[in-house]
């Protein structure tokens, strides 16, 4: 007896070790469960296996067929389920010797050449997500340590079943991420693109009309002047926001490209300041004032990339600052 309970554990052991090397061959759920299912079957004698996945809406149990459409799967109903059913509520093995002799189930008329059966539900802690079906065409004996033995290597199944569906959610919603991101980097060019030509024209005119002499003639009054330096001073700025979602999207794909150079960071401060405070709506409540010191020393930057950045923190002051 004792050499027979050995042999059956070597048994469950090699099983769930050939199970854990195919848990890195199959990425797909149905192809994983059932290669795992015809392992079981292969290693402790039976004829077939079949996986009945339960489905709560409909309270039936539908048999797990790769490739055929869910509306063509054979369903059974919970109360008609007769020994799968009980195994499924029990939420543990059923075992019939002999399905022609057995005084608990009657035969299954579904499955006629079947002699002997052994049901086993397929567990995720303390949730049934379906049953393992095996089936011999002869009467059978099965020990105790076997019947446990397919329970453990079923509850190794329903684990591997449960990983795989979480996997493909997450290679789905990367992909889709990966897709969204493509389409926003996309319409983030063609929008910025889209915005250019009228904004030209703007400062175009904006540009032509301050330039002294102007093609008009004429001397502009000094409220016009400064409306149109306002007008001129808001379109340099919505090109500097449109060079930020060009370099967004050159960002979120790897494309932004750095070019480092020697600047002095006090006339590119004092400029970028002076040029965003112009630009800014009057506002009574704002004080801006710029405090540097006299001399400071020459860095190594990207003029361009950190004059965005001073834009953006000056932007973000004025928008979230009533006063002060």
């Amino acid at each position: 007896v004792n050499r027979e309970h050995e042999a059956q554990r070597a048994v469950e052991l090699e099983t769930s070790l050939a199970i854990n090397r195919t848990l890195g061959q199959f990425m797909d759920r149905d192809q994983l469960s059932l290669e795992i299912a015809e392992l079981i079957r292969r290693n402790y004698g039976f004829d077939d296996v079949q996986i009945f996945l339960w489905q709560e809406e409909s309270q039936s149990l539908v048999l797990d067929r790769p490739g055929i459409p869910d509306v063509e799967r054979t369903k059974i109903r919970l109360d008609e389920s007769a020994a799968l059913g009980h195994a499924l509520l029990q939420n543990r093995p059923v075992f019939i010797p002999d399905t022609e002799r057995s005084q608990r189930f009657p035969p299954d008329s579904r499955w006629s050449s079947t002699k002997s059966r052994v049901i086993v539900p397929l567990r995720l802690g303390k949730e049934t997500m379906g049953l393992l079906d095996l089936h011999n065409r002869r009467p059978q004996q099965r020990t105790r340590i076997e019947l446990e033995a397919l329970q453990s290597l079923c509850d190794q199944l329903g684990v591997a079943m449960r990983n795989s569906e979480l996997d493909a959610e997450a290679l789905a919603a990367r992909t889709e991420a990966e897709q969204a991101s493509r389409l926003k980097t996309r319409l983030l060019a063609n929008v910025s693109h889209q915005l250019r030509a009228p904004l030209n024209v703007i400062l175009g005119y904006s540009q032509i009309a301050l330039s002294d002499p102007n093609p008009y003639g004429t001397q502009l009054p000094s409220n016009l002047r400064s409306d149109l330096n306002h007008i001129e001073h808001s379109g340099q700025h919505m090109v500097h926001l449109i060079n930020d979602l060009l370099d967004l999207s050159q960002a979120q794909i790897g494309a932004l490209e750095i070019y480092p150079e020697k600047i002095n960071p006090h006339s590119l401060l004092t400029e970028t300041f002076e040029g965003a405070v112009g630009a800014m709506d009057a506002n009574q409540t704002l004080d801006w004032r710029l405090e540097l010191p006299q001399t400071l020393p020459v860095i190594s930057a990207d003029p361009v990339r950190l004059r965005q950045i001073v834009l953006n923190l000056l932007s973000n002051a004025s928008k979230f600052t009533d006063e002060g």
